[in-house]
């Protein structure tokens, strides 16, 4: 249980503000125990410095702005972040202010209108020198750049989307210092979900989604949806799932399902068999018709000659929207990531690729 004290006079600002605040807790599922205050006379006794104000955890938060959304803002934001931001998805996105991981953000934006979630944007910091930089304080002076240019980025992410219809209402920041590699292998919570912008240029998988995005794709922690440049979001209807090994797949279900229920999209199960790998089994597709509408899937075994060819024709065949692959598929991706085929390219730099970690 949660408890806030709201204080002020009725008034519409006064119930828009305990509107928002109250929709924000439910939809992070937080039980919130709302206290209002409306006497004058409280509001002497406890010298409030101005009205309305609210109380978290003994302490008083006043609107420090002009504008009553920027203060929900700060309110929610306090609110969420003791609470470790309850029951929402965690969706991290690292960003570098370039066009790639911008187009990253706004997939997250455009995600989060059918997911509760709340959006935390990492940027990690290399220190590097600064053009304003004199000697002794090199580090401190770009770090202090860079944590500047990712709140600016931030607040006016903030008030584009606050009263959009279904825009995201949680969008943290925080800046890290060190190697975005490692970050992502080390920074985050096990469920997390991390969305990568690629750089959507190359003639190779590895160049089309950009070094970090492979490596992260291949060793990270985390599920992982890496994001072509020139890709424009749109709802999920067809969702391969691209299977080698169908024991380790199984644990990939749940992750896949979760997702594909956002958007009530068709899964395609296919196993890619090249040099009389493994087949389908019975094991994975009773797992798959059990947890998701046995009309929503299908279950295909597909001759190729090689995986990326295979996977190329198949999801131009059947407008793919999503290629999952999970992590266990260890020579699936290894062959995605370095085999370059450039005709393919221009089909599957359109296309997300979700990495789904089975290990959590």
């Amino acid at each position: 249980m949660v408890q806030m004290t709201i204080y002020g006079k009725q008034s519409s600002v006064y119930e828009y503000l305990k509107m928002k605040i109250s929709d924000s807790a439910k939809m992070a599922g937080l039980e919130l125990q709302l206290n209002e205050i409306n006497d004058t006379a409280v509001f002497v006794e406890e010298k409030l410095m101005q009205i309305p104000a609210v109380k978290i955890d003994g302490n008083l938060i006043y609107n420090s702005s002009s504008d009553i959304n920027n203060y929900i803002m700060e309110v929610t934001d306090k609110l969420l972040k003791k609470e470790n931001y309850g029951e929402l998805k965690k969706v991290v996105v690292p960003i570098d202010f370039s066009d790639h991981s911008h187009n990253a953000v706004k997939f997250a934006i455009q995600l989060s209108k059918y997911m509760n979630c709340v959006i935390e944007l990492v940027h990690y910091f290399r220190p590097r020198l600064s053009k304003y930089a004199t000697s002794g304080n090199t580090y401190e002076l770009t770090e202090k750049e860079s944590n500047e240019i990712l709140k600016t980025y931030v607040d006016n992410l903030k008030k584009q989307n606050f009263n959009v219809p279904f825009s995201p209402k949680f969008i943290k920041s925080r800046l890290e210092v060190g190697s975005v590699i490692d970050g992502l292998k080390n920074d985050f919570e096990s469920d997390s979900l991390v969305i990568m912008g690629s750089q959507g240029e190359g003639n190779s998988f590895a160049k089309t989604f950009g070094s970090v995005s492979t490596t992260v794709a291949q060793k990270g922690n985390n599920d992982t949806i890496i994001v072509p440049g020139n890709y424009n979001f749109k709802p999920f209807q067809e969702i391969l799932f691209c299977t080698e090994d169908p024991q380790k797949d199984i644990k990939a279900i749940f992750s896949l399902v979760e997702l594909a229920e956002l958007f009530d999209a068709k899964i395609h199960v296919v196993h890619f068999n090249i040099d009389d790998a493994k087949p389908l089994s019975y094991n994975l597709i009773e797992a798959f018709r059990s947890n998701y509408s046995k009309h929503k899937i299908v279950f295909e075994t597909v001759e190729a000659e090689n995986i990326v060819q295979g996977v190329s024709d198949y999801a131009e065949k059947e407008s793919i929207d999503l290629i999952t692959i999970s992590r266990s598929s260890k020579g699936f991706l290894e062959n995605l990531f370095s085999t370059s085929f450039t005709k393919q390219l221009v089909m599957y730099s359109n296309i997300p690729i979700h990495i789904i970690n089975v290990v959590k």
